[in-house]
């Protein structure tokens, strides 16, 4: 169906020329020499953009454009003027113009103003899909050859990239493509996990949850510099750069990534994070900080603000700290009103650490599994991905970054683990289970080995979790597994997990994740 011009000009016969060439070009052009006759076909017809004279005789082209943008906001408007003064440009923006042309104009400036209008989105989906598939070669060979984890972290930053460019209709290969790269990147985790974490962590290790108070926060502090710790629970990769737009102009913005331990829970990975410690270590220092029982895991972070200043203690950090948990837009509100303190209070300005934890993401993605109508708000990742940017534009986040910028913080903004969409069931039998359907830990486990990644006695040692008997295990869904038990009820846990958000187990979404620099701009 051929698109169609609305031109609005007093002298249209003038732009004669203009309107065979778009018409041979497969344009319909209709026309109109006043604003009244204007808004009436435009309310009539079906019309794709209008074109429209700013000074004509009775109502104004700016009259006209405004009585258009009420009617139908979407339709693009693009203004021909001889006026190009600063008053005219704000009065035709203010009013929602998408262009102008000056007059006079010729037909090479018609026509690109006109594709770049109507055929902008198309083009430039069309050139992002070319770009992809003479990319995805390269990017095909990288998945088998990926050899460190900065390799991995590389090549998932480029899918992230490309997962945001392409169309939702043309993201077919990507997928497959990332399909593959989880099932290589598991086998990865499974070949080296044990090298990066506890005592035989080698020296070419990531950053990983326990490391990153030491390794990222305390050398800035010891520069003098002060730090807000910023973690937002659940947060992948892609998460953030979706919101990453929005504080470009704010903040001078350094990304890269480290690794979450396993489990890939926020009772393992974000204690691990405020102790500076691994899950076996925080349960032998401070048993009355751990809850040994799985199935409690709701619990177990309830000692987050102790953790960290016990840390400061073992560290002999002699610099303040503060611990604020935002669970609300209000209780942003509250942190906002007490930073700077009050008489009797010093409030948060003053430290030389305030560490924050967003909850918004993990509660976000724990009501789309339990919600089947919510679920339906974010049937795919990109939808996800866009309630993510919602959340953020409307919240307080954003204020809370910039007042603690204004203050002379350097923010480290990160996550404790990410979330993978899950698929494929795996069966697993045990007594007295944990409910996480992406990691089991218990004894007798009863499963199919080249289905899971398995840690099992000095194993689970060595990684730094918690053992209770030498007959313990600890199993994860790798890729985009579930584990469900094999009785009656099978079938309900399938349905109740199958396509939802998960975390826990061994996958890029889950352990590959984001950490920021957010700076004042020079």
């Amino acid at each position: 169906m051929k698109k169609k011009i609305l031109w609005v000009d007093d002298e249209i016969s003038a732009f004669s020329a203009h309107i065979s060439y778009l018409e041979k070009e497969g344009y319909s052009v209709v026309t109109e020499t006043n604003g009244d006759d204007a808004v009436e076909t435009f309310t009539n017809e079906s019309v794709d953009l209008v074109l429209l004279d700013q000074n004509m005789p009775g109502m104004s082209g700016i009259d006209t454009l405004a009585a258009m943008k009420r009617l139908k906001s979407s339709v693009p408007i693009v203004m021909v003027t001889k006026n190009e003064d600063t008053d005219t440009v704000k009065s035709a923006f203010g009013n929602m113009a998408d262009g102008f042309i000056v007059k006079p104009c010729n037909i090479p400036q018609l026509s690109a103003t006109v594709i770049m209008t109507l055929d902008k989105k198309s083009i430039v989906e069309q050139t992002v899909v070319e770009a992809f598939n003479r990319d995805y070669g390269r990017l095909s060979q990288e998945v088998g050859l990926c050899r460190t984890f900065d390799e991995w972290k590389s090549l998932y930053a480029k899918i992230v990239e490309w997962e945001l460019k392409l169309p939702n209709d043309s993201v077919g290969m990507l997928l497959d493509l990332k399909t593959e790269a989880n099932a290589q990147f598991c086998k990865f985790v499974k070949n080296n996990y044990l090298s990066w974490v506890g005592a035989e962590r080698g020296a070419d290790a990531p950053h990983t949850s326990d490391r990153l108070l030491s390794d990222v926060v305390k050398p800035c502090l010891m520069k003098g510099e002060k730090v807000a710790l910023v973690v937002i629970d659940n947060f992948r990769l892609d998460q953030w750069e979706i919101i990453r737009p929005d504080l470009e102009k704010d903040f001078d913005i350094k990304t890269d990534a480290y690794c979450s331990i396993l489990p890939t829970s926020t009772a393992f990975s974000r204690n691990a994070i405020f102790s500076g410690l691994l899950p076996a270590d925080i349960k032998k220092l401070y048993p009355q900080y751990w809850v040994d029982d799985a199935s409690e895991a709701h619990n177990m972070n309830e000692f987050e603000r102790e953790l960290l200043a016990d840390y400061f203690k073992r560290q002999r950090l002699n610099r303040t700290n503060s611990y604020y948990k935002v669970l609300t837009n209000s209780s942003a509100e509250n942190y906002i009103k007490g930073f700077a303190g009050s008489k009797g209070h010093p409030g948060y300005k003053s430290n030389d650490l305030n560490a924050l934890v967003f909850n918004f993401a993990d509660a976000l993605s724990h009501l789309l599994t339990a919600n089947h109508t919510v679920k339906d708000l974010a049937p795919d990742d990109s939808a996800y991905r866009n309630l993510t940017r919602l959340w953020f534009v409307n919240g307080v986040m954003h204020k809370v970054l910039l007042l603690l910028r204004d203050n002379g913080f350097k923010i480290i903004l990160t996550t404790d683990h990410g979330t993978i969409r899950v698929h494929k069931p795996i069966e697993v039998a045990g007594p007295n289970l944990n409910s996480n359907p992406r990691y089991k830990a218990g004894i007798k486990l009863k499963y199919k080995e080249k289905e899971v990644f398995a840690l099992q006695g000095r194993d689970i040692q060595r990684a730094g979790l918690p053992i209770r008997s030498i007959a313990d295990e600890y199993i994860f869904a790798p890729e985009d597994g579930f584990f469900v038990y094999n009785n009656n009820k099978k079938g309900d846990i399938i349905d109740e997990f199958s396509d939802s958000l998960q975390h826990g187990g061994v996958s890029m979404e889950e352990m590959i994740l984001p950490l920021v620099t957010l700076s004042k701009k020079e």
